[in-house]
């Protein structure tokens, strides 16, 4: 059960900047960079946690594979608007 609510804490952000980076048009590979380093890392972290005993390097490289995504989105998003202005 904590594995899924881990999953649902982080997805929607991951998510909602997925949309926003799709909305500024760039070139599909970053968004499909960015979905596959989300969709890994919460894979990873979700079976990390959810073994028994738990997994911490599963734990640790999907929440670092999700932060990627995250920090992949957020470059993409400034690196559009410095280039619109």
């Amino acid at each position: 059960m904590r594995a899924q609510a881990n999953c649902a804490q982080y997805a929607p952000f991951g998510l909602l900047l997925m949309v926003l980076v799709e909305f500024q048009t760039p070139a599909p590979n970053a968004l499909h960079v960015v979905g596959m380093l989300l969709v890994l890392g919460r894979a990873a972290h979700g079976y990390g946690f959810s073994a028994s005993p738990p997994k911490m390097n599963l734990r640790v490289g999907g929440m670092m594979l999700t932060l990627a995504s995250f920090l992949v989105s957020i470059f993409c998003l400034v690196s559009f608007a410095f280039a619109s202005v």
